[in-house]
């Protein structure tokens, strides 16, 4: 979740609870203040991951069982045998990524398909704890 739409959504629920006479005017100010407060700095732990985050384009290729982090976006995809697993994708989101394919690796069999599957899997899943302002981070 971004800072705006975090914040959207907060003014919206505030806005909801004074319509309802939940809670004071004063009330509802001190809350949109304090929302934005937190937007602020939700918006500046975000842009300074973005800066400190390079992404790659991430392939696979079955034959070798490799996959190849390709910092030059502008080649041509699924070329040389290898398939495009992400198309952006940053070192931690990566991390994550082989750790959840090293968990699987006496489970199953890895395969395009797999792959491919699992990435969709990874990303809902990150997807869904960015949305909880959950994220992972390098220590």
């Amino acid at each position: 979740m971004t800072a705006v739409e975090f914040l959207a959504e907060r003014y919206n629920y505030i806005t909801w609870m004074r319509n309802r006479d939940e809670i004071s005017a004063g009330k509802a100010d001190e809350w949109r203040a304090k929302s934005l407060e937190e937007a602020k700095i939700m918006e500046e732990q975000q842009l300074n991951r973005a800066m400190e985050e390079r992404t790659y384009r991430l392939e696979y290729n079955d034959s070798l069982k490799r996959f190849y982090l390709n910092p030059n976006k502008r080649c041509r995809q699924n070329t040389n045998g290898y398939i495009t697993v992400f198309e952006d994708i940053t070192d931690i989101e990566f991390d994550v990524f082989n750790e959840y394919l090293l968990s699987m690796r006496d489970k199953v069999e890895w395969s395009d398909g797999f792959v491919k599957d699992s990435a969709t899997f990874i990303s809902r899943f990150t997807k869904n704890l960015s949305n909880r302002n959950i994220s992972f981070s390098k220590l």
